[in-house]
């Protein structure tokens, strides 16, 4: 079951049907429905004059492997015009049985310990989400052992951009391909993506300035193939960026930080000639 109202097959004569994929910052974990990107999105699209529908297909813990069968099961029957990808960084991994094995027996783990109450002390989200993301247990050492000393963060920062450029090397030759045959598809069908791209808080300048490389790879491909790429990462690095995000979470927006990526993908649907009257 998605996080939507529900929406019939048929479009409506005359409105824009977007079909939103995406994963747990998509889904909007810790945000109220309302208040999530594609949401205020939607109210924003029909409130200034563009009869939009979005189709809200996020989910926690999804890769783009997940997100790519669900359009190819479900998706396309939407008959959407546009596909707006919300994309982050850990949507490179694979997914395979093994994987999804794993991460169930993680989720449970985890579910029986705080029903036995022995889980941490106001936990963040971040603490609960780390289990189910490569690059997310990468940056949950960077962040909290570094914390310790100032000596190991210097080790600790270079690790993650070391593994996170070594990741977004080997493996993107398979997740280009992935993506561009995505993009094929769905241009076969004269249907128009925007792949909006999200940041991880420790890049951003006034963070700790972490390596931007996979926005950099997925940028390349975009202006190598025509596929529009849209980086959140500007609109999102202020200097009060934790203002935006959930407490102690460098993944997960807030209410406001929803309504940043929202205004933010709006104007770019019309920059790019995406959508329009």
């Amino acid at each position: 079951m998605l996080r939507d109202i529900e929406h019939e097959y048929q479009k409506k004569e005359g409105v824009t049907r977007i079909l939103g994929l995406g994963d747990s910052i998509t889904f909007g974990s810790g945000v109220p429905f309302e208040e999530t990107y594609l949401r205020k999105l939607e109210n924003k699209l029909n409130s200034e004059g563009f009869p939009a529908e979005i189709i809200k297909t996020g989910v926690n813990s999804y890769e783009f492997d997940h997100q790519y069968a669900y359009y190819k099961e479900e998706g396309y029957k939407y008959n959407p015009d546009i596909v707006i990808l919300g994309l982050f960084l850990n949507d490179i991994n694979k997914v395979s049985p093994e994987l999804i094995k794993k991460q169930k027996e993680e989720i449970e783990t985890l579910q029986k310990k705080e029903a036995q109450g022995i889980y941490l002390e106001n936990p963040s989200l971040l603490d609960r989400l780390k289990t189910l993301c490569t690059l997310c247990e990468i940056a949950h050492s960077a962040i909290y052992s570094a914390t310790n000393k100032n000596e190991r963060e210097f080790y600790n920062l270079a690790y993650f951009n070391s593994a996170l450029k070594k990741k977004w090397t080997n493996e993107w030759p398979e997740f280009q391909n992935k993506l561009l045959k995505f993009s094929w598809e769905l241009k076969q069908k004269n249907i128009k993506l925007l792949i909006a791209v999200f940041p991880q808080t420790e890049q951003f300048s006034h963070s700790r300035g972490l390596t931007q490389f996979p926005q950099e790879q997925l940028k390349k491909m975009g202006k190598n193939y025509n596929i529009e790429i849209f980086d959140l990462l500007p609109f999102l690095d202020t200097a009060e960026y934790e203002k935006i995000y959930l407490v102690g979470d460098s993944i997960h927006p807030n209410e406001t930080g929803h309504g940043v990526i929202s205004e933010a993908i709006f104007q770019e649907l019309l920059k790019r000639g995406i959508i329009s009257k």
